[in-house]
């Protein structure tokens, strides 16, 4: 009988948003995401072993990627409107 073990690398989804992206200088969609190693038993992952590693923003109109200090006081738009104002006038 054989056994198939190993390790495999999978994205996982930590936070979405809105922020500033820099590269298209408007309010867009983001995601903060981060890789995670996971033990594998017959080419199926059973559990996360390690630390997350390689967090990240990823903007999804444009799909540039960020370190996460990207969303540090990332309240305002290009115009210099607050964010949170925005979303409450549009609801």
């Amino acid at each position: 009988m054989f056994v198939i073990f190993g390790t495999t690398t999978k994205k996982i989804q930590e936070e979405t948003g809105y922020f500033l992206c820099p590269q298209c200088e408007v309010l867009r969609p983001y995601v903060l995401s981060s890789m995670q190693s996971w033990f594998t038993l017959f080419f199926i992952p059973l559990f996360a072993i390690g630390d997350k590693k390689n967090r990240h923003v990823e903007c999804k109109e444009c799909s540039t990627i960020f370190y996460p200090r990207v969303l540090e006081n990332n309240r305002f738009n290009a115009d210099g409107a607050l964010i949170e104002e925005e979303k409450k006038v549009a609801v």
